[in-house]
């Protein structure tokens, strides 16, 4: 039976959820929830049983989001990542949420849930830079990564002008998150300096990149023309050998 309306009902009004905290039965338009997979994988709390499901409190029920699909709870500070605030309208868990802008139930490959779960990575990155966090102007430089599909302002990655933009985009661009991490940054900037160590005591030189025209990279990083120049006046000269001095014979 029912705790809220006190009767059973027939056919589907009659389908009864529990409370997997105190036990008692509701009817799901009773208490405003719809019945889905998260509900019946996880189970579901009524209210007076909610509790965060991060640190297992109660408390702080003004900082208490309820999802709004499954009526999981969590502490805006248990979250991961955590919320700064509460947000304004509605909000759903990690299990519930989708993009408002595309649909995707993920945030994207090496990207984080944005504007309080309602933007996946790539989509927020449409409006504003991941890197620096300010929203595009009319002419500014963007470049889009390949692999998590995110864009971001050109001068974030030391890309300057529009020929940089280009060459880094033919060549597979891959933004400072998805690519290995390295020293030197992908636009050549003036004066900028990479260190690195000879694989051998013995070598005349240690080259940092390929200086073929067709392939200008370092470290599996793409070099602008200017960064070739650059980079080609970088070289590790020998350690060198003092000579063993002679004694001289004691006569």
């Amino acid at each position: 039976m029912c705790l809220c309306c006190g009767s059973f009902g027939k056919g589907p009004e009659g389908q009864l959820i529990v409370c997997s905290q105190c036990g008692q039965c509701f009817h799901p338009y009773c208490v405003g929830v719809k019945v889905n997979k998260m509900i019946l994988s996880k189970g579901w709390r009524c209210l007076d049983c909610t509790l965060c499901e991060g640190c297992g409190k109660g408390s702080d029920e003004a900082r208490l989001l309820l999802c709004d699909s499954c009526d999981i709870s969590y502490h805006t500070y248990c979250l991961d990542p955590p919320l700064e605030k509460v947000p304004p309208g509605g909000w759903k868990c990690k299990w519930c949420v989708s993009c408002d802008d595309c649909g995707a139930t993920s945030a994207g490959t090496q990207c984080e849930w944005q504007s309080n779960y309602t933007q996946c990575g790539p989509c927020a990155s449409k409006t504003s830079c991941p890197v620096c966090n300010i929203k595009y102007n009319l002419n500014d430089l963007m470049i889009q990564c390949l692999h998590c599909d995110r864009w971001l302002h050109g001068s974030c990655d030391g890309l300057m002008t529009e020929e940089e933009v280009d060459r880094a985009a033919d060549y597979g661009y891959q933004c400072l998150y998805c690519r290995p991490k390295t020293k030197c940054s992908l636009g050549a900037l003036s004066g900028m300096s990479c260190s690195s160590s000879a694989s051998s005591a013995g070598a005349a030189s240690f080259s940092l990149f390929s200086s073929s025209a067709s392939n200008p990279l370092a470290d599996n990083i793409l070099l602008t023309e200017s960064g070739i120049k650059q980079m080609s006046r970088l070289k590790i000269s020998p350690a060198s050998r003092r000579r063993a001095k002679v004694k001289n014979k004691i006569k």
